[in-house]
């Protein structure tokens, strides 16, 4: 009887082999394809928060009566639904509104522009005692003040960029509702900024806000000193004016305003 041919071990591996090279070859695969992810793909982006902050006043009344012996309650600005949203909003023609989800606000813009003017005011010392809608009072306020955003955008035409804020400030009596101080910031108040770079466009719109701001702590400031001396320091108000709002021409040999580096003041309206 003839003996059985020997068995080649490299022409008949064993199952248990087979079964070895089928589990690890997904496994080589699936490493190196993240490999190839982490060395070599597309970055990915971290989403970035941002905030509107109160920045230092720069210029002070000359003569006030600060603080006066009144309280005014601070209400929550209104705002259109799709402006308070957390993405930094966008715009690149009238008709058109883009969300950025890389460029996000820490709050939403109506709690967030509300505790900046509160901040601002509590600065200011105006009143000796300043209150929000969220607060319980033991009594009526004297007088109530409140408003709303009607725009909070960049408006961006490709190669060009602008900080946009559009809001009102209205000072009523709380006894008989009468509307004794309004205060605006227009499209004409937006700024150009020279860079791409989405913090450049919030830290001009917080220049457009202490711009503002600083003006209507002035105008309260002498709003409440007439109610107080019955005067009305008219011509002092308007030299306030001209020189916070209006830029100084280069032929009135007067210094401009000071803003930071990282943009220039351009007047008049300079998008759609």
């Amino acid at each position: 009887m003839a003996a059985d041919p020997p068995i080649n071990p490299v022409a008949a591996p064993s199952s248990h082999g087979k079964l070895l090279r089928t589990c690890l070859l997904p496994t080589l695969l699936l490493l190196t394809g993240c490999a190839y992810l982490v060395g070599s793909g597309p970055e990915i982006q971290q989403r970035r928060r941002f905030t509107i902050v109160a920045e230092p006043i720069r210029h002070e009344p000359e003569r006030s009566m600060r603080p006066y012996p009144v309280t005014v309650q601070l209400k929550t600005l209104d705002i259109a639904t799709h402006y308070n949203q957390l993405e930094i909003l966008s715009r690149s023609s009238p008709y058109e509104l883009r969300r950025d989800r890389l460029h996000v606000w820490g709050l939403r813009p109506r709690e967030m522009l509300t505790q900046v003017i509160a901040e601002y005011l509590q600065r200011g010392q105006l009143f000796e005692r300043l209150t929000t809608d969220r607060e319980l009072l033991d009594r009526r306020p004297d007088y109530v003040l409140s408003g709303s955003i009607s725009a909070l955008e960049r408006f961006d035409s490709g190669d060009r960029w602008f900080a946009r804020l559009v809001l009102n400030l209205q000072l009523s009596r709380q006894t008989d509702g009468q509307v004794l101080w309004r205060g605006d910031i227009t499209r004409d108040d937006e700024i150009e900024v020279f860079a791409a770079d989405m913090e450049h466009t919030v830290q001009a719109l917080s220049e457009i806000l202490r711009r503002n701001m600083e003006l209507f702590v002035y105008e309260l400031d002498t709003l409440f000193m007439r109610l107080t001396s019955n005067g009305e320091p008219a011509a002092e108000l308007t030299r306030w004016q001209e020189s916070i709002i209006r830029p100084e021409t280069e032929e009135s040999g007067a210094d401009t305003v000071q803003v930071p580096d990282y943009y220039e003041l351009i007047p008049g309206k300079l998008a759609p």
